[in-house]
């Protein structure tokens, strides 16, 4: 079965379109292709803002347009990051915590270096089984010695990449496999990933369509440390943009277009080494000098792309930015998103104003260097407007308010952070050395690198104000971990990075007394936090770092051994995130008011955090997939003792544990290196060394440290869920059991279960399901990456008997060359059948067979290019058929009881003539329904090639009279306006027809005597604006200057319905 959005278009989450679907579920019947009437726009349902329960991060989304066509559907919104604002991150071009969702983007994490300046070609996993070979055994030969140093030293790769990637609704991480020669999503899914060198990443969704990530942007890096001298620059490839979108059927794409006129600079915060000496060995220490502290700040600079128009068929964006920034020096602000049809003509628009955190909206020394570093670009608001009626209504609005907004901001360059690099008002500093290391040690810094969420909030969102005056409130908390965190000075739980969700509050803009809050709380059942930090983490920032010195002198060798705590800005684990927090929680409580009189619900969810070795240098085993998965929720109502509880396992609850792969549904695991230094041996000048220890023995001055680390992909589903009812003192259980195709991870079956009833299972078979030589229909399925589509669909009764019986089932089968729904079979039977009695769908020679009581239930005997349906009919029913315009985007015409060379249609809105032959490109700007009509002055309209064994009709609208049509009589039905309907009737045996004559014609109609037809005319990209039903009567639909529907009107232009949208002053 499948599904296509044939077009559908949003504005700021008002729904101002016609929506076409086409649903060929066999339990409705044929696809409904064309659309419904249009009704009035809600104004939103504002303030429904879910929260992540897990991290406790609200999910804030702005939804600004949509754009596409058939299954290539995308949107344009803005997303808001409540985590915090960190102290060295740099505003995106929407505001500081906004980002812009438009397109898609690919980037990645380089772990060791970037993977295609080798993988890609000779492969970067190429020696890493031979280098765990060579590891077996010390001490190691040179050539592994040299593989180990050249990679600690960035000269070699032995990690593999993690590439993260957002687009079509669709966010996760991936990575190459060596082995399998393959890239795999970290959280197991049916996207098919490649990459070409010279050109970028396609990936290819599991409905076929292809994303081709080919925009490149480029990263230099300059370092400089001191003491040293400055690094050269070093350029990475960074990120990979979406640019086009194609349908498997080849026939429509979707183009995105990139402005990269900008390059900016900016300087990150300095990262300091310090060596702290522990002990020390030898017989000549004054000979050697200590090692040398640094402190290192880098130099980015970035040529950004950034989207600058999206295209397709029925329309395009334009995304202007002219504003330069005072935060960032060379760079711009997003001014405008605007929405054109194909012809030009522009429909909507959203304006976005700015001011500063940590100055005034127009700051008087921007363009200065140290002054952009004290500044946040900040989004003030967003303005929805008309600019076809050049008006700009303030009440469409969304503006944002949030906290300490107007108080100084840190540098960009402080070093008032804590250990996540959130804002702790620390701002006696000196460094980003925290003041407790390894073993208890301390630095003497005395710098504080603790959380501190009353800092931590500045800048934070606290408060939407909608386009209808109501608005949200948030208020934020800091967040708690424990279990994990190994705290100096020791802490049971702690605070941890970044703020979580405390309470919402939403006003409908009139009446306070009708508020609506909502209180979380994220503990356990004995008061403790149920945090837990996404990886294990200590705030120990030093490991154990040995000098070895030699020298000599004409008589003796000199030897000194010393022992340094070597101390860094950043921590030894790495400080991870999942879900945009670092914290994930395993308990949550949700009260609906303040003293949870009106219910509460609590949450319970899989917490499992990734796997960091806990020896240098610390890799790290993501496990994205086992954590934020709900295991069970309780309803308590009104604070009655009633619950409802649902409780939930999964295939694989614990796949990892102990370092050690036990469980797990992952593809074959990555092996990877992590590799550092923690030994450097020197040999002083002024001697042969190799004369005295062997040219083996000094090939390296420093020594490697590795561990061994796998990358894996798994992934997580729900197999049993019971739900219990509380009522009354009587308990109710309910159980659904899921069974899943572990080769897309679709559900094969589900069984529903009540206490002493029947269960009822669901079953569905997918192309993976079937064994043997695929007939060419599947193996198209299958190729197109159409993973999910199911072949068979069965419904069974399990009795309390405990007998099987199967009471109803579809099988679908596709084109062969297009993936697309050819017919669809359903089983023809009066009473249920005995599952040992039935034949479920199989391979034999090439060719599905199925049980002998399937019969054919739906034939779609045509589509155009795009995969619109053009024929369809039940099989024991007549044919339907369709007509598609303004470039094959809206249905015009539903023909009931007519074959697709039975019908022609044509409203003269454009080129496509609807099955007519037009005798000139010339319109009319007077009309009937649409914006054209034809003067049949200008030459005649004809068909040809009619069946002469049925009787057909032409109708059409005409102003002067009726058009001439051969052997015919035109008979007048209704009048309007100055426009007549008329119709004739053909004599049986015509073939072809031609109208002449001296008349304007409009809505110009070929069909079966005996069909019915209904004709459609659209505003693209706002909706229908006529409708003319079989029997005549005409509906005409006006609408709005943000595409909202305002007026229904008769033939006569008598108003049926008006429709206004207030909004508070």
């Amino acid at each position: 079965m499948i599904k296509k959005h044939f077009f559908m278009f949003c504005f700021a989450g008002i729904i101002s379109t016609v929506a076409a679907q086409q649903d060929s579920d066999p339990n409705i019947g044929l696809i409904k292709a064309v659309p419904a009437s249009p009704i009035a726009t809600s104004l939103g349902k504002y303030g429904e803002i879910p929260i992540g329960m897990s991290t406790g991060l609200p999910e804030i989304s702005i939804p600004l347009f949509s754009y596409g066509s058939g299954t290539m559907t995308g949107s344009v919104s803005l997303s808001y990051n409540a985590s915090g604002l960190k102290v060295s991150e740099i505003a995106p071009w929407v505001g500081a915590g906004w980002s812009l969702n438009a397109g898609g983007t690919i980037t990645r994490t380089v772990r060791g270096i970037p993977d295609e300046l080798q993988f890609f070609k000779t492969g970067y996993f190429m020696t890493v089984n031979q280098l765990k070979a060579g590891l077996s055994s010390y001490p190691y030969t040179t050539p592994i010695r040299d593989k180990l140093v050249s990679a600690g030293r960035g000269e070699a790769d032995t990690e593999a990449d993690i590439f993260y990637f957002n687009f079509a609704g669709q966010s996760g991480k991936f990575y190459y496999n060596q082995q399998t020669g393959k890239f795999h999503t970290l959280v197991k899914s049916n996207l098919k990933i490649s990459y070409e060198d010279e050109t970028g990443f396609v990936i290819v969704t599991e409905n076929g369509d292809r994303y081709y990530f080919t925009e490149k942007e480029y990263t230099t890096t300059r370092t400089i440390c001191n003491p040293s001298i400055a690094d050269s620059d070093k350029m990475n490839l960074s990120s990979w943009y979406l640019k086009k979108i194609t349908n498997d059927l080849g026939s429509d794409q979707i183009d995105f277009e990139y402005d990269g006129s900008t390059h900016s600079t900016f300087k990150t915060v300095a990262n300091a080494t310090k060596y702290v000496w522990q002990s020390s060995s030898g017989t000549s220490a004054s000979l050697f000098p200590d090692p040398v502290d640094q402190s290192c700040y880098s130099i980015i600079g970035i040529t950004s792309k950034k989207v600058s128009r999206i295209s397709w068929r029925g329309g395009f964006l334009t995304f202007t930015a002219n504003a330069n920034r005072c935060d960032y020096l060379g760079e711009k602000s997003l001014d405008k998103i605007e929405l054109f049809t194909a012809n030009n003509i522009s429909l909507q628009s959203y304006v976005f104003n700015y001011g500063y955190f940590g100055g005034s909206d127009s700051p008087i020394n921007c363009g200065i260097e140290e002054a952009s570093e004290l500044l946040r670009l900040k989004l003030k608001s967003v303005v929805q407007q008309a600019p076809s009626q050049n008006l700009i209504l303030t009440n469409m609005i969304h503006s944002f308010d949030y906290y300490n907004e107007f108080d100084s901001f840190p540098s960009r360059l402080s070093f008032a952070q804590d250990y996540w690099g959130f804002y702790n008002g620390a701002t006696y500093n000196s460094s980003l050395i925290p003041g407790y290391i390894k073993g208890g040690l301390s630095t003497s810094s005395g710098n504080n690198r603790f959380p501190e969420p009353s800092y931590a909030k500045y800048g934070l969102l606290k408060k939407i104000t909608y386009p209808t005056k109501g608005n949200t409130e948030f208020e934020y908390e800091g967040n708690v971990a424990n279990g994990s965190v190994s705290l100096i000075p020791a802490q049971t739980e702690a605070l941890a990075g970044g703020l979580r969700i405390r309470k919402v509050t939403n006003h409908d803009g009139l009446d306070h007394n009708k508020d609506t809050h909502k209180r979380y709380s994220y503990l356990m059942d004995d008061n403790t936090t149920s945090g837990q930090l996404v990886g294990p983490w200590s705030n120990s920032f030093g490991d154990i770092f040995e000098v070895e010195f030699f020298s000599h002198n004409s008589i003796w060798l000199h030897q000194e051994r010393r022992f340094y705590s070597k101390v860094t800005s950043n921590t030894n684990y790495p400080l991870l995130s999942s879900g945009g927090g670092y914290v994930s929680y395993k308990r949550v409580g949700v009260e609906a008011d303040t003293t949870g009189a009106n219910g509460s619900m609590i949450y319970e969810y899989s917490a499992q955090p990734d796997f960091i070795n806990t020896t240098f240098p610390y890799p790290v085993t993501h496990m994205d997939w086992t954590r934020g998965q709900l295991e069970k929720e309780i309803y308590l109502q009104n604070s009655i003792d009633e619950p409802i509880s649902r409780e939930i396992t999964y295939v694989h609850p614990y796949p990892y544990g102990n370092g050690a792969l036990t469980d797990t549904a992952a593809n074959k695991e990555q092996l990877g290196f992590k590799i550092g230094f923690l030994k450097s041996v020197n040999y002083m000048p002024g001697y042969d060394w190799n004369n005295y220890f062997g040219p083996d023995s000094i090939a390296n001055t420093l020594i490697p440290k590795f561990a061994e680390y796998q990358t894996i992909s798994g992934w997580n589903g729900p197999i049993t869920t019971k739900t219990t009812e509380y009522s009354y003192g009587d308990w109710r259980d309910s159980y659904s059991r899921t069974g899943y195709n572990m080769n897309n991870h679709k559900v094969n079956y589900i069984v529903n279960h009540v206490n002493g009833s029947d269960s009822i299972i669901v079953k569905t078979m997918f192309i993976s399901d079937y064994i043997g030589t695929l007939p060419t229909w599947m193996q198209n399925i299958k190729n197109k990456n159409y993973v999910t589509l199911p072949i068979e669909r069965l419904r069974i009764i399990k009795g309390v008997d405990g007998d099987f019986k199967v009471v109803g089932g579809y099988i679908y089968k596709y084109k062969d060359d297009q993936v697309l729904t050819s017919e669809i079979f359903s089983l023809n039977i009066s009473a249920p059948i005995p599952l040992n009695s039935f034949t479920q769908s199989h391979l034999i020679g090439g060719q599905l067979q199925m049980d002998a009581r399937y019969v054919s239930h739906i034939k779609y005997n045509s589509y155009d290019t795009y995969g619109n349906v053009l024929e369809q009919q039940l099989s024991d029913g007549p044919r339907t058929s369709y007509v598609w315009g303004y470039g094959n985007s809206y249905p015009t015409l539903e023909a009931r009881n007519a074959g697709l060379g039975d019908i022609a249609y044509t409203s003269f809105e454009e080129e496509n003539s609807g099955g007519w032959v037009i005798g000139s490109p010339n319109r009319s700007n007077d009309y009937y329904t649409g914006k054209n009509s034809y003067d049949l002055a200008n030459g005649s309209v004809y068909r040809m090639g009619l069946d002469p064994n049925k009787r057909f009709s032409v109708s059409y609208w005409s102003k002067n009279g009726p058009a001439g049509i051969s052997g015919t009589f035109a008979t007048m039905r209704t009048t309007n306006s100055g426009w007549t309907s008329y119709i004739h009737v053909l004599p049986l045996g015509t073939t072809s027809i031609s109208l002449t004559g001296n008349v304007t014609v409009d809505d110009l109609l070929l069909s079966p005597s005996n069909s019915q037809s209904t004709l459609y005319n659209y505003d693209p990209l706002v909706g229908i604006i006529s409708r003319i039903s079989p029997n005549g009567q005409t509906e005409f639909y006006e609408y709005d200057a943000f595409g909202r529907l305002k007026l229904t009107k008769d033939r006569n232009g008598n108003i049926r319905k008006a429709i206004d949208y207030h909004y508070k002053p």
